[in-house]
């Protein structure tokens, strides 16, 4: 059995698909760290709660009615 090695043309072309395929990889690792860098964002979003200003705007509002009880508002 003999094994035919591969021409110079092969070899090139071989070269070629793995550099492709790197910079390929290299896209998609980057795409993925700014991708977890977002989810990181959202999740410190999430874990410290902040009051819509609107929210607030009707709560002063309520509390500013004299029809509502103070203790509804709280």
């Amino acid at each position: 059995m003999s094994t035919k090695a591969p021409s110079d043309d092969a070899w090139a072309t071989m070269l070629t698909l793995v550099a492709e395929l790197q910079a390929k990889v290299a896209t998609l690792e980057s795409e993925v760290k700014v991708a977890q860098d977002k989810i990181e964002t959202l999740e410190q979003e999430f874990d410290e709660p902040k009051t819509d200003p609107d929210i607030a705007a009707v709560i002063r509002y309520l509390a500013n009615r004299d029809d509502v009880p103070e203790s509804k508002v709280c």
